[in-house]
């Protein structure tokens, strides 16, 4: 099975890696995803997934980490779950999955910014992981945490909110989508 990684790591305000910094001359597309929390009936199964890709996330932050060429990170405070972080990475999963594509902009070119954004969160500091082809959060974590700059992300001590959103379509390519949202002052 094919298994797919991508990164986005931006901070609107503040200094920033130039190479990665995608947030400071993003325009906003005009999205228009609801500001809501995604449904209230949104798959038991999925969210489970999700709150373990959570706990995961702040068992690797508590131990530290060294993420290869980005360096190595002491332990950092845990993330708390944003509804509206979720809800961006909710959608955007979900979208990837019905669609059959896997990247961060949408065919369309909305970017993870632009989603965060449409979806309410007022953050000042913003990334995304976003993962494809594991249906298990241990295995998914397995793959952020193997690529230098995914586990960047989960480990910078700057962000403070977590959206993380699971969708499965076993009609598409990769079968099983992943988003982390990572928010601070939100």
């Amino acid at each position: 099975m094919e298994l797919r990684l991508a990164l986005v790591l931006v901070v609107i305000s503040g200094c920033s890696d130039p190479a990665t910094d995608q947030g400071a001359s993003q325009a906003d597309t005009g999205a228009t995803l609801d500001s809501a929390p995604a449904a209230p009936d949104w798959p038991a199964d999925y969210a489970t997934l999700e709150q373990q890709i959570l706990e995961e996330t702040n068992r690797r932050r508590a131990a530290g980490a060294s993420c290869g060429t980005k360096g190595t990170f002491g332990p950092a405070p845990p993330l708390v779950m944003h509804p509206l972080l979720t809800a961006a990475a909710r959608k955007h999963s979900e979208d990837m999955a019905t669609r059959n594509f896997f990247s961060h902009n949408t065919p369309e070119g909305t970017t993870p910014f632009d989603r965060m954004k449409a979806a309410g969160y007022a953050g000042s500091t913003m990334g995304e992981n976003i993962a494809a082809g594991n249906a298990t959060a241990a295995k998914t974590m397995e793959q952020w945490m193997s690529s230098d700059g995914h586990c960047a992300n989960i480990m910078s001590p700057k962000y403070t909110q977590l959206g993380v959103g699971y969708f499965p379509n076993p009609s598409s390519k990769l079968r099983h989508y992943w988003t982390q949202n990572f928010g601070a002052g939100g």
